[in-house]
């Protein structure tokens, strides 16, 4: 839902009463000026690290670059052909990333407010719904570095290297049953930007571990294990009284 509401905003900036479709779809948008007038459907896109844009083409248009529509200072023009032109975003926030600076809104209509804001730089700083512990607050680092190491349905490896706080950022969604390891030990996993991952990293190098564990799966183990083995006693007890 929360997800949903996000991506909705992309039409004027406001988060709807009502999501209208099951599925999630940014707003669409048509005409040179779109891309250009619409500033919360580039900023969605952005956030969602929408990398490459696909423009259907007329045949009979020119192969040169459309820097109307796309202008160049934000569009790289890649590719051409009879029936379509591919541009790369330029401002796409990364995947994943490391941030040093943070901003704690509690209200949704606030953290839109902040998401929207063109001072705000949403690759140095991610907004959480609640406060960091004082020891944890980041600081700027130009130097950090992250390494993906792994990244399956329900695991997710990242090694980190900081000399000062940092805030990791995943642009997966958050959800409950979703865990955060950092060296073994588990750490708060905060929602942020809206519907996001976050954790909160202490200085030095650390290994990462983003794990799918929902109570669910625990409680079925628990009952298929307890089930098997009443099972197996009530079989025991069946095959000693016919013996």
């Amino acid at each position: 839902k929360r997800y949903g509401e996000l991506v909705a905003t992309s039409l004027d900036g406001n988060i709807p009463e009502k999501i209208p479709r099951t599925d999630v779809v940014i707003y669409p948008g048509y005409g040179p000026d779109d891309l250009k007038n619409n500033q919360y459907r580039k900023r969605i896109l952005d956030l969602l690290g929408v990398s490459y844009i696909i423009y259907a083409r007329n045949p009979m248009e020119a192969d040169e670059p459309d820097k109307i529509t796309f202008p160049e200072d934000r569009y790289r023009f890649l590719y051409n052909d009879e029936q379509v032109q591919i541009y790369e975003n330029k401002d796409a926030l990364p995947r994943i990333f490391l941030a040093g600076e943070v901003l704690v809104e509690k209200n949704p209509e606030a953290i839109m407010t902040k998401i929207f804001d063109q001072k705000v730089d949403l690759r140095k700083t991610v907004i959480l719904e609640e406060d960091l512990p004082m020891n944890l607050l980041p600081e700027k680092d130009p130097n950090a570095q992250l390494r993906l190491i792994a990244y399956e349905p329900n695991k997710i490896v990242i090694q980190t290297t900081a000399s000062k706080n940092q805030m990791l950022f995943l642009s997966d969604t958050f959800f409950p049953g979703w865990k955060a390891m950092v060296d073994e030990r588990e750490q708060q996993l905060y929602r942020a930007d809206y519907a996001f991952r976050a954790v909160a990293l202490s200085p030095g190098e650390h290994t990462v571990v983003f794990s799918y564990r929902p109570e669910s799966f625990y409680w079925g183990m628990i009952i298929s294990i307890s089930t098997f083995t009443f099972m197996m006693i009530g079989w025991f007890f069946l095959r000693k009284k016919l013996v």
